[in-house]
Formats: structure tokens, sequence, C-alpha cells
């Protein structure tokens, strides 16, 4: 539908920035359509609030990328974490908790504010689950059985609510994708990703 068009369109860019999205969307495009239409949407927040709270277990768990503003996660009485910025710069490759999407009850390890007037692009734990279970896919199963076994390691770093397209990840998707796409050049990666998806997405 139309609206679905307008949702991929407005949705995708920032879901992009992960190179899991990237990589699902290159083969399951239209569950990757199905996300940003049903389990895709945009919170506001005025500068001082926040986001979610160190130890706090989330009501309606979503996974967040940056939309507009910056945002500072910090883990209070953590001496040895630095805080981390949070920003919608175009080049940003950070987001804000995975882990709830393959977690049911994940307990947040520290705190996120915004530093002005802000906005995230928000995908609804239940939804997606709910979206991709209707155009099942083995790669997700594979990826999140990766995710939670990292979470499991013990020789894992300190957990943390941040993800990066960092080598763990990049190891993880080579597991679990045939010759994955990897985010050293975004801008090129983003031109090839839309040249694939749109013509499928006016076919349909």
């Amino acid at each position: 539908s139309l609206v679905a068009d307008m949702h991929f369109e407005m949705y995708m860019t920032y879901l992009a920035r992960h190179d899991l999205f990237q990589n699902y969307g290159s083969v399951n495009q239209h569950g990757m359509r199905k996300v940003c239409h049903t389990a895709a949407s945009i919170a506001y927040y005025m500068q001082g609030d926040v986001v979610f709270m160190k130890f706090d277990t989330p009501a309606f768990p979503k996974l967040m990328f940056p939309h507009a503003g910056t945002f500072v996660y910090n883990k209070e009485e953590d001496d040895d974490f630095d805080d981390l910025f949070l920003s919608s710069n175009s080049n940003n490759t950070q987001w804000a908790c995975e882990a709830t999407i393959w977690v049911t009850s994940w307990v947040h390890c520290g705190t996120m504010r915004a530093m002005s007037n802000s906005s995230m692009v928000m995908i609804d734990a239940v939804a997606f689950r709910r979206a991709t279970h209707n155009y099942p896919s083995e790669h997700l199963r594979l990826y999140s059985k990766l995710y939670l076994h990292s979470l499991n390691d013990i020789n894992h770093a300190p957990l943390t609510d941040i993800g990066e397209n960092d080598a763990e990840l990049k190891a993880r998707l080579e597991k679990t994708f045939v010759s994955p796409r990897v985010s050293s050049n975004r801008k090129s990666t983003m031109k090839a990703k839309r040249a694939s998806i749109l013509p499928m997405m006016g076919a349909s």
C-alpha cells in the first residue's frame, strides 16, 4: 500500500544503520517492509527527559535509533564507564536496546537522557516479533541464537544497552548471512540497498 511504502521510506534509513537490518532487507525485503510499516514509530523528548533508567525493565520494550538531537547514556556509579553520546548524525552507527527484541525481560544496564529537544525511531519489540514471524527467516533465528550466546558468554565485555557495528556484530553476520554487507562505506551501501528494494516495492 501507499502508506506502507511511505513508512518504509521514513524508517529504513535509520534501521539500515544497523548492519543486521541492511542484510535482512536484502534476503527478506517484504519482511523488512512489514517491520517498518507495523513496528516503527517516532518518540519525542524534551531536553533532560529520561528515555530509560538503569535497572528498569521496560513495560513496552523497544529498539531505538536516534532520529533528531543528541542523547547521553551512562552507567551511574560505574567509574570505568565513560558517557556515550548518540546523535542523529547520518554517520552514526549506534543504537540502543537491541536486546529487547531478542530477550523477553531485558533489564536496562544504564540510563539514557535527551541532551536537547530530540526524537527516536522506535521499533516495538512485540510488533517486530509478530512481523518477522509472519515472514519467517532462518537468518533472524540464527542471529538471535548468536546474540543470546554472546550475552551469556562469561568472557563478554560488561553488558550495555548500546550497540554498534563493531567486530563482534560483523562476526555474527558472517555466520548468519552469505557475503554479508557491512557499513565500511555507508553511503554507497545505502544507495545499493535502496536501488535493490525500491523496484520490488513498486511491483507490490
